[in-house]
C-alpha cells in the first residue's frame, strides 16, 4: 500500500519540541574541567576547545600563571615573565602570543609561547590593557584598550605597525579573529554613562566597519570566539551585575541563544583559534573569583528549513509549518553607497542589487546623476554609468537583466528605456508617454510602468513591455505621481502617491485591470520605497507626507492581499529612496534617500524576515 510520503514526496515528522532556528540556537553550554587557579581578567587565551591556553589574570594580586586545557582538565605550565592581567591573546596552545596588559600600570610588553615557556619579543607601540586580539603568533592584531583607545596595531612576527583606528575607542572589549586581516570587536567600555556599549566593528585588513549592534550592552565579555563573519560572545558585565547572556553573530546580525550556566564577567575564552560552534569560557568573576570552565557546542543536526511540516506532540498538539515570518522581520545596517543621492532607481535582490541614477549634491552640485552601483550583500561598487543623467525612473528585473524607463532630466520628462546585462547598458523601446515619478515592476522582457507626472497633469497611464516595445494598457483608477509599487507585469500593486495632496490609495493590477484595495494604514504617503513578488505580498517603507522640510517617515508596512499591517521601523526617517520592486518581502533593500532639509544620504538598510515555526490553523 502506498503511503503519504511516497505519494506526496515528504514525511510529516512527529516532534516533541519545535525545531530550532539554527544549529547555534540549539547549542548549549556544559561544564568542563576546573582550572587549578581561580582568576578574573584573564590575561589572554588561545587555542581550541580541546587544546586551549589561558595565562595571566588578577585577583588581585596579578598573576603570571599559565594553564593548558586538553578538553577535560587543566595543567599548569611556565608562568609569564611579566606578571599581569588583561593581555590580548593570539595564536594556539603551543604557539601563542600575549600583548599588553596591566601589572600596576599599562604595559607594552609582548611575550611568545612555544608550548613550554614564554620569551619576550618586540613591544607594542601603545601600552594598554583590556584590548582585543586576533590572529596568530606571527600575524596578529591588537585593538582598543584602556583608556578607551581606538588604536590598532598589526604584527608580522617581528614588528608592530599602527594601522587604521577603530571607529569608536573603547576598552574591556570582546575581540576575536583568525588572522590579522579579519577580526571583530564587539561591546566594551566607553566614556560617559552608561559606560557599556553594544557597538560592533569588523576589520578587513585595511579598515574597521560598523556592523549591527549586539542585543545586550556589556563590557568585559572576554568569552568571545570565532571569526569576523561568525562569532560567539558570552558573559560580561552589564551595569550592576555579571550576565550569562550569549549571542551569535552570523556576519550580519546578532541573535540571542542559550545562556552560560553561570553569569560572570572578566572570564577567558578562545579569542582566537576557537570557533563559534565549539567555544570555551573559563575563570572570571561571579563576582567572587571563579575557576569554572564551560564548553559551548552547537547541535550538528540541520536547523529548520522553509516548508518543513511536522506535528508537535508535546504541549501544543498541533500541526506546524516552517515559513518566513514577514511580520517578524527587522531592518539592519548594510554597506553604504559610495555616493549619497535620492530619486535613484533599483532592481535585483538584497544580495545582488543595482542602484541607478538619481539626484545628488555633488558632483555636480546639485544635479541628476549617471552613476550606477552594484551591491553584493555587503558593499556597493561603482560600475558602468547609465548613458544619460536621470532620476525618478521605473525599474525592475534581476541584477544582470534589469531595466529603467522614463524619469526626469533637468526640466525634461523622458520616455527612454535602458536595459542592463550586468556589464553595460543598451537602449530599448521608448515609453508611449514620457513621464517621471512612475512605478515599475516585472522583468526586462515582461515589464510594467504606471502612473507618474507629465507636468501637468498627474498620470494614470499604464504600459507593459515585451523586451522590444511598450504597449498602452488599462489606466489606473487614480492618477498620481510619487507612488511605490512592485510585483510582475501581470500581478502588481501601486500604493501611496501625490494627487495635489498626499494619498494612501492602493491599487492592484491583474494583467488586465486595476482594482482599488486596502489603503496604507500608517504615516507613509508619497516618495516611499517598496516592492514585493506579487499584488498580494508587498512591503512599503520610508516616505514623505507633509510640507517641505518635514514629515518624513521610518514606517514599514506589509500588504497581505487585503490589508496593510505596520511592522518594525527603519532606523531613520527618509524618502526618495532606492528599493527593489520585484524582490521578496523576506529580503528587501533601502539605499540612499533624502532627509530634511536636503541631505542626500549613502545609508543602506536591509530588511530580513526570519524563518519561524507557525501553527497550521483551519478555518
Amino acid at each position: 500500500m502506498a503511503n503519504y510520503k511516497e505519494i506526496k514526496g515528504f514525511h510529516v515528522q512527529s516532534q516533541s519540541t519545535d525545531p530550532a532556528a539554527s544549529s547555534m540556537a540549539a547549542g548549549s553550554w556544559a561544564s568542563g574541567g576546573t582550572m587549578n587557579t581561580a582568576r578574573k581578567i584573564n590575561g589572554g587565551s588561545a587555542g581550541s576547545q580541546t587544546a586551549a591556553l589561558g595565562f595571566g589574570g588578577g585577583g588581585p594580586p596579578y598573576i603570571g600563571n599559565t594553564e593548558s586545557y586538553d578538553g577535560s582538565s587543566w595543567t599548569e605550565g611556565s608562568d609569564l615573565n611579566n606578571v599581569r592581567r588583561s593581555t590580548a591573546g593570539m595564536g594556539t596552545n603551543t604557539a601563542a602570543l600575549a600583548a599588553g596588559g596591566y601589572g600596576g600600570s599599562n604595559s607594552n610588553n609582548v611575550e611568545t609561547w612555544n608550548g613550554s615557556s614564554w620569551t619576550e619579543t618586540t613591544e607594542i607601540n601603545t601600552a594598554r590593557e583590556e584590548a582585543g586580539g586576533s590572529g596568530t603568533q606571527t600575524a596578529g592584531l591588537i585593538f582598543g584598550g584602556n583608556p578607551a583607545l581606538a588604536v590598532t596595531e598589526s604584527w608580522n612576527g617581528s614588528a608592530w605597525t599602527e594601522v587604521s583606528d577603530l571607529n569608536t575607542g573603547r576598552n574591556a572589549v570582546g575581540g576575536t579573529g583568525q588572522t590579522n586581516t579579519a577580526a571583530i570587536c564587539a561591546t566594551g567600555q566607553v566614556p560617559g554613562s552608561p559606560a557599556t556599549t553594544t557597538l560592533t566593528e569588523t576589520w578587513n585588513g585595511t579598515s574597521w566597519t560598523e556592523r549591527n549592534d549586539t542585543n545586550t550592552s556589556r563590557y568585559y565579555a572576554s568569552s568571545m570566539s570565532g571569526s569576523s563573519t561568525e562569532a560567539l560572545i558570552a558573559g560580561g558585565a552589564t551595569p550592576g551585575s555579571p550576565t550569562a547572556n550569549t549571542e551569535w553573530f552570523d556576519g550580519t546580525s546578532w541573535t540571542e541563544i542559550n545562556n552560560l550556566g553561570t553569569a560572570r564577567d572578566q572570564q577567558g575564552g578562545l579569542k582566537v583559534g576557537g570557533t563559534s560552534t565549539a567555544a570555551l569560557s573559563f575563570g572570571g568573576a561571579e563576582p567572587s573569583l571563579s575557576n569554572k570552565t564551560e564548553e559551548f557546542d552547537a547541535v550538528t543536526t540541520p536547523g529548520i528549513i522553509e516548508g518543513q511540516v511536522y506535528y508537535n506532540s508535546s504541549s501544543t498538539n498541533a500541526f506546524k509549518v516552517t515559513q518566513y515570518d514577514v511580520p517578524g522581520g527587522t531592518w539592519a545596517s548594510g554597506g553604504a553607497l559610495n555616493s549619497g543621492r535620492s530619486q535613484n532607481s533599483g532592481f535585483g535582490t538584497q544580495t545582488a542589487a543595482v542602484s541607478a541614477g538619481g539626484y545628488g549634491a555633488s558632483p555636480p552640485s546639485p544635479n541628476y546623476r549617471t552613476l550606477v552601483e552594484e551591491y553584493n550583500g555587503s558593499a556597493w561598487s561603482e560600475v558602468t554609468d547609465i548613458p544619460t543623467a536621470t532620476g525618478d525612473m521605473a525599474s525592475g528585473g534581476p541584477q544582470t537583466a534589469g531595466f529603467i524607463a522614463g524619469g526626469e532630466r533637468p526640466g525634461v520628462n523622458i520616455a527612454e528605456t535602458f536595459e542592463y546585462n550586468g556589464a553595460s547598458w543598451t537602449e530599448g523601446g521608448d515609453l508611449n508617454t514620457a513621464r517621471r515619478d512612475l512605478i515599475g515592476a516585472g522583468t526586462q522582457t515582461a515589464a510594467l510602468a504606471a502612473l507618474g507626472a507629465i507636468d501637468p497633469p498627474f498620470s494614470a497611464e499604464a504600459e507593459t513591455y515585451n523586451g522590444t516595445a511598450w504597449s498602452t494598457v488599462t489606466e489606473a483608477n487614480t492618477a498620481r505621481r510619487s507612488a511605490a509599487g512592485g510585483g510582475t507585469s501581470t500581478s502588481a500593486l501601486a500604493y501611496g502617491g501625490y494627487t495635489g495632496s498626499y494619498v494612501k490609495i492602493a491599487e492592484s493590477w491583474d494583467g488586465s485591470a486595476w482594482s482599488e484595495t486596502g489603503d496604507l494604514s500608517g504615516d507613509i504617503k508619497a516618495t516611499l520605497g517598496g516592492g514585493g513578488p506579487s499584488n498580494s505580498d508587498q512591503l512599503a517603507f520610508g516616505g514623505y507626507g507633509g510640507p517641505p522640510g518635514s514629515a518624513r517617515y521610518a514606517t514599514t508596512e506589509h500588504f497581505n492581499g487585503s490589508s496593510w499591517t505596520e511592522l518594525s521601523d527603519l532606523s531613520g526617517a527618509r524618502s526618495n529612496n532606492n528599493s527593489l520592486p520585484s524582490a521578496s518581502t523576506t529580503q528587501q533593500l533601502f539605499a540612499g534617500g533624502n532627509t530634511p532639509p536636503a541631505s542626500y544620504v549613502t545609508t543602506t538598510e536591509e530588511w530580513t524576515a526570519p524563518l519561524a515555526n507557525k501553527t497550521i490553523t483551519i478555518s
